[in-house]
């Protein structure tokens, strides 16, 4: 039997398609930043969209990731659902985003890689 594969959907609608965890639908990657959100929506956050400003910020992975990020802040500024400081705030962030991606990597670098928190 294969190993088992992330099922997280990119914003391009690709899978993931790293390894699993053992305990989980999803790479360690994955994982961890559902469990992050799970945090931040015990901690009084949106569980989904901002029912204030509309947005729902994907996970910033990669350049469709921050692309689709940038259109919904920029749709909030234009339709006057976040004021412009937010929005440069947000938008300062995108940018920092962008210049992370050339230094980061979210597969492997080899074939070592975490199957299991347990």
């Amino acid at each position: 039997m294969g190993q088992r594969l992330c099922n997280h959907i990119k914003q391009n609608g690709a899978l993931c398609e790293a390894v699993a965890l053992r305990e989980s639908d999803c790479c360690y990657f994955h994982h961890r930043s559902r469990e992050r959100e799970g945090l931040r929506v015990r901690l009084g956050g949106p569980p989904q969209a901002s029912a204030a400003t509309g947005i729902e910020l994907p996970l910033l992975e990669d350049n469709n990731s921050i692309q689709v990020a940038l259109q919904q802040i920029l749709e909030a500024l234009l339709d006057r659902r976040i004021d412009p400081r937010r929005a440069a705030l947000m938008l300062y962030g995108l940018q920092t985003a962008i210049g992370n991606l050339r230094h980061t990597r979210f597969q492997p670098l080899s074939g070592r890689f975490v199957q299991s928190l347990v």
